[in-house]
């Protein structure tokens, strides 16, 4: 319920962010706007305001489907106009002064995106520090030589050189460089403060994207650097009948020394025979500043086709964070640098689907968009704050695509016009509108149908 709540919540702030931007552009420029409504289908709740703007007498209603809203303003192409009113219509407007209506819409989302994240940076916020476990074994990173509790300090991409001020910055630049397939380089600090070396990945070859799960095993990266401490042992589990307990620090298993919770959690899961059977290893621990070991054997779970251990218990301790923050002006042109770098690679990313070298499983629906919502909003206000950023840019984005029903579709429509000095023919706008209506609904099949799979795959 909380998930639909928060999903809900964003949905209705985006929209009517964006409506307003239509709207607010549209009263400066002197047309009659009749209705600003923040959803379809039946109305809720109506109300004017007491002390209209001067020319408008406009109506805000909040409609019963909440995934969208409209502005609708005084339009003869739509309806009768009464001659007193006709400089007030829509489409007696200037075309600078259409344009500048129909473009407000998805500017303010990406004002609303731009202001969001300034602000989550003046605030600041506590994010894992660029500390890594040890990379997947085979993997790009692993090849490349990284090591557990290497510390990333700078990504080198295309002659631009990024300073990686954390984890999530990491994680940023890697998707941002395997979206345009780039060959990169990075600067990695031994663990205790040590030599900085250099390392080459080549992106390029990457068979999976990294927006699923498989692109970042294949790359290799297991997340932050977390001691193999056994954080909580589930009641009645496999851990707890072993004699382990929480607060347990893992040193060795059998003949490999742990190097940290992802090596432990790796070693965990590989303790299986060829058959299938569980496999007993020798556990070396510390317990309470003392070595004790301990014959161990796991729970064994099927995981599609292969067989796994398990242990029942959390694994791993807390990561170390660092305070990611900016001061006034840096944290707006920080956020504005970060949304153009977000931006480019929404579009590379559009531009490879289009052209096919991108599959269209990228492509999320409401599904998707209400899950990735209940996930932040469990995880905290600033989480859920930066989803609204991604989700506010993706709207905006999207919105500006030369895409007919689109916003991006009404300003080709303009620029025809400006081009040949006359508007489009109503035959010929009539036939691009369902085009675009058709565009749109079969991104919406594709969208909702990748959600479906996703969510058929997971239950």
């Amino acid at each position: 319920m909380l998930t639909l709540f928060f999903f809900l919540l964003a949905v209705t702030l985006l929209v009517a962010v964006h409506e307003y931007g239509h709207y607010r552009v549209a009263v400066a420029c002197g047309v009659r706007v009749e209705r600003f409504s923040i959803g379809f289908g039946p109305v809720i709740y109506r109300w004017r305001p007491r002390r209209p703007r001067p020319g408008q007498d406009t109506e805000f209603v909040i409609s019963a489907l909440p995934l969208g809203g409209y502005v609708r303003m005084l339009d003869e192409s739509m309806e009768p106009v009464p001659e007193s009113l006709q400089a007030q219509a829509f489409h007696r407007q200037p075309l600078g002064r259409r344009a500048l209506i129909v473009v407000a819409g998805p500017v303010a989302n990406l004002l609303l995106a731009w202001l969001l994240l300034a602000g989550l940076l003046w605030i600041g916020q506590n994010q894992w520090r660029a500390q890594l476990a040890s990379p997947v074994p085979g993997s790009l990173m692993a090849q490349a030589g990284l090591n557990s509790g290497d510390e990333v300090t700078a990504v080198v991409a295309d002659r631009h050189e990024w300073d990686v001020v954390s984890y999530e910055d990491l994680r940023w630049y890697l998707a941002r460089s395997a979206a345009q397939k780039q060959q990169i380089e990075m600067w990695v600090k031994t663990p205790g403060g040590g030599q900085v070396r250099r390392l080459d990945l080549d992106l390029s070859g990457l068979k999976n994207d990294l927006n699923q799960a498989e692109g970042w095993q294949e790359l290799g990266l297991q997340g932050p650097w977390s001691a193999p401490v056994l954080n909580r042992i589930l009641p009645n589990g496999q851990a707890e009948a072993m004699g382990l307990r929480a607060g347990d620090r893992v040193l060795q298993m059998d003949a490999w020394m742990v190097r940290d919770a992802a090596h432990l959690r790796q070693l965990i899961r590989d303790s299986v025979d060829a058959s299938g059977h569980p496999q007993s290893r020798r556990w070396r621990l510390e317990r309470d500043g003392q070595i004790e070991e301990l014959e161990v054997q796991v729970r064994v779970l099927d995981q599609g086709e292969r067989r796994i251990g398990r242990i029942d218990a959390m694994v791993g301790s807390e990561p170390d964070t660092v305070l990611v923050r900016r001061q006034g002006l840096d944290a707006l042109g920080h956020a504005g640098t970060r949304l153009l770098e977000m931006s480019e690679t929404t579009g590379v990313l559009m531009w490879r689907m289009l052209t096919g070298d991108a599959p269209l499983s990228h492509l999320g629906g409401p599904l998707t968009m209400a899950e990735q919502a209940g996930k932040t909003a469990e995880k905290g206000w600033q989480a859920y704050v930066m989803y609204l950023v991604w989700v506010s840019l993706s709207l905006g984005l999207l919105n500006l695509l030369p895409i007919p029903v689109l916003d991006g579709g009404h300003l080709m429509c303009y620029l025809y016009e400006w081009i040949v000095r006359r508007p489009m023919s109503p035959q010929w706008w009539g036939f691009w509108q369902r085009v675009g209506i058709f565009m749109v609904l079969l991104l919406m099949a594709i969208a909702i149908g990748n959600d479906l799979a996703r969510w058929w795959s997971t239950s």
